[in-house]
């Protein structure tokens, strides 16, 4: 029902999400180096956009059922608006140290990684899981650096 090509979208969305959240919070942030490290977390989620967007260039372009990749489109785009999981609720700006707001970010990272899990059930094409699969660990890798910082 999903191809590639959606949840490429999907990832490139949920990275410009997560990096205007960051940016917003790093801009109402009183201590400085907590303003400094959610910039760093911005341009981190600014770089990973550019990652997936490049990779969705990558790939072959594929004809899919209109009515049904159109369906898929409007039904991810509801789910995921212009929310960035974790970090909703999250209130970074109130944050008054570095591990509580690497522990909220990471906690956005692993939801990123469960999300594509739960995609992955609708990719039906074998190379698309494939890909999926890269996508998930480079996810994997953004949490595991985060959680190094601590």
């Amino acid at each position: 029902m999903f191809t590639i090509g959606d949840v490429i979208a999907i990832a490139v969305r949920i990275e410009e999400n997560g990096e205007q959240i960051y940016r917003d919070a790093a801009r109402a942030v009183k201590k400085p180096d907590l303003a400094s490290l959610l910039f760093w977390l911005a341009d981190e989620e600014a770089q990973h956009a550019k990652w997936f967007e490049d990779f969705g260039k990558k790939l072959p372009k594929k004809e899919a059922d209109p009515a049904l990749a159109a369906m898929a489109r409007t039904l991810l785009h509801d789910a995921l608006g212009p929310r960035a999981f974790s970090l909703d609720e999250a209130d970074l700006s109130s944050m008054d140290s570095i591990k509580q707001l690497i522990g909220a970010a990471v906690e956005m990272e692993n939801d990123t990684v469960l999300f594509y899990e739960m995609i992955a059930g609708f990719v039906e094409d074998k190379e698309d899981s494939i890909r999926l699969g890269e996508i998930i660990a480079q996810e994997e890798e953004h949490s595991k650096k985060l959680s190094e910082l601590v």
